[in-house]
């Protein structure tokens, strides 16, 4: 990849990352109302999930998902109940369970953070359009370039995700010690909030 292409690709990145986006938003409030082990979890979680996103892209097959109204449908809704469940689950979740959780339940924190990704279809869409802008066929191997794209996306991705947990993990011992019920709220309202959005949602791809 030329520099100025290289430059143009990462400055969308950061300018993506920088956008409150749903993965921004899970990340800064779990670090807020469970602290930055828990967020850091979520931020496994994404990646892993981002690294299908890649997968399927470099292979075509995210881009047949994204085009298909049917198949874009089925996602969102699914999504759309699973973030209410967690909703709901968060706001039943008593202070001594919700202090457990970030010692001995990562796995589900990580599980919250594959699924939040997979199960929103803009993922899906983004992936789909925005590497292909960046590869240049007469180059030849367009493979290799999309494996080297994704790499790219998928470390800038993770270490954003991380600083983000951390900055938010510096206020989250403060937060749960003194607003425990708040915390708990939050979660909720993340969780409803990302759904609404969910539901708002139109397949660019079409």
């Amino acid at each position: 990849m030329a520099v100025e292409q290289l430059m143009i690709y990462m400055g969308a990145l950061v300018a993506i990352h920088l956008a409150p986006g749903p993965d921004n938003i899970l990340v800064a409030s779990t670090a807020l109302s469970q602290g930055w082990r828990a967020a850091r979890n979520v931020c496994l979680g994404i990646s892993c999930a981002l690294f299908i996103h890649l997968l399927l892209s470099v292979l075509g097959l995210s881009a047949l998902l994204a085009a298909s109204p049917l198949a874009f449908e089925v996602l969102r809704w699914v999504g759309v109940v699973y973030l209410v469940w967690l909703g709901v689950q968060s706001l039943r979740t008593r202070q001594a369970k919700l202090q457990q959780a970030v010692v001995l339940n990562g796995w589900q924190h990580w599980r919250r953070g594959l699924l939040g990704n997979l199960l929103n279809p803009k993922a899906w869409v983004f992936c789909a359009l925005f590497l292909p802008q960046f590869i240049e066929p007469a180059r030849g191997e367009v493979l290799l370039q999309g494996v080297e794209l994704g790499a790219m996306l998928l470390l800038f991705n993770l270490t954003f995700l991380m600083l983000l947990a951390v900055m938010a993990g510096c206020l989250a011992d403060r937060f749960t010690a003194r607003q425990s019920v708040v915390g708990r709220w939050l979660m909720g309202s993340v969780f409803f909030g990302l759904a609404a959005r969910m539901v708002l949602l139109e397949n660019a791809a079409l």
